[in-house]
């Protein structure tokens, strides 16, 4: 049991706290603690404090912020492997400017399906359709916990018509940005073509997938795991990873130099430098995945894990040489 408030502060709303000579709101969202939101000094009255407190909670519990906190802060959200970007994607969603306001302050009662179609005209990308989706998925989750009550906008607006990217890195271009690599990208690289990887399924990859017959590629996204079989070259990029490190079951293959998991944000930066020393334009990590599936030999569906050959097409990018009709 907490001890109780010094007499003075014994009518401060609840979830107030003083703090560093200021008062304080640390909401708890499915008794999840959220981050403290300044009052005001501790020289207001307490008129002032239950003033700037019913402001804050009535913005914080009518907002479209508080429909991504409460699906952000569930089981169901922490269970997905990658909620990482989807938080990303969020948080663009959210800060995005609306007049005076920006897209998290709106309340979602007023929030239509005209609104995300003019959301999704502003941002006219494909970008936008992932943000779109991820908050269609959250005031989905929402609505069936009575949580709002309002019908969920993002349901029945057409999204930007996309076009399948058409990169594929070339041998040549595989190398310079290999050689330009640091070792830990390198490796995840190397997971990611040989595998065909996401980036996060390789940073996700641990000692305990290593079998005796091959690598255990766990799949995100709905995609089918398999066992991809070991060959010299995979045999040699696992070792590489795990050099001067712990065998130990949850030991990440794309490490740092100090045996500790390489974060996306790092691999990124790093993949970023790379390319402009390489001097290779115009390709992404993920597209050594379509790499990966494009130069395979044999069932190209089962090797990348897709469930649908429409799937395998998108990543299916190497021109095929075909021979002349004489």
């Amino acid at each position: 049991m907490g001890r109780p408030r010094k007499k003075a502060f014994q009518k401060l709303p609840k979830y107030v706290y003083v703090n560093r000579g200021r008062f304080v709101f640390i909401d708890r969202i499915d008794g999840v603690q959220q981050k403290a939101v300044i009052l005001g000094k501790t020289d207001m009255s307490i008129p002032e404090v239950w003033s700037s407190y019913e402001n804050i909670t009535v913005r914080t519990n009518n907002t479209l912020q508080y429909i991504v906190d409460k699906y952000t802060a569930s089981r169901e959200f922490d269970e997905l492997k990658s909620k990482y970007h989807i938080q990303q994607a969020f948080n663009r969603i959210l800060t995005s400017p609306v007049g005076s306001r920006t897209f998290g302050q709106i309340p979602f009662q007023s929030i239509t399906t005209g609104t995300i179609r003019k959301y999704l005209d502003y941002r006219n990308n494909k970008s936008g359709n992932r943000e779109v989706a991820y908050l269609s998925s959250a005031w989905s989750w929402c609505y069936e916990r009575d949580i709002v009550t309002t019908h969920n906008p993002c349901k029945g607006v057409r999204r930007i018509k996309e076009e399948s990217r058409k990169r594929y890195i070339t041998d040549f271009e595989y190398k310079a940005i290999y050689d330009n690599s640091s070792k830990y990208l390198q490796v995840a690289m190397e997971l990611a073509y040989l595998c065909r990887m996401r980036v996060s399924e390789a940073l996700d990859t641990r000692f305990k997938d290593v079998e005796p017959d091959g690598l255990n590629t766990r799949r995100v996204k709905g995609s089918n795991d398999a066992l991809t079989l070991w060959t010299p070259r995979l045999k040699s990029v696992v070792e590489m990873g795990l050099e001067g490190s712990l065998k130990v079951p949850d030991m990440p293959i794309v490490n740092n130099n100090k045996g500790s998991p390489v974060t996306y944000s790092a691999l990124r930066s790093a993949w970023v430098r790379a390319i402009k020393k390489s001097g290779v334009k115009g390709c992404t990590f993920h597209d050594l995945k379509a790499k990966g599936v494009s130069d395979f030999e044999g069932d190209k569906k089962s090797a990348s894990g897709h469930k649908t050959e429409a799937m395998v097409a998108i990543y299916d990018r190497k021109r095929k040489e075909v021979e002349s009709t004489y």
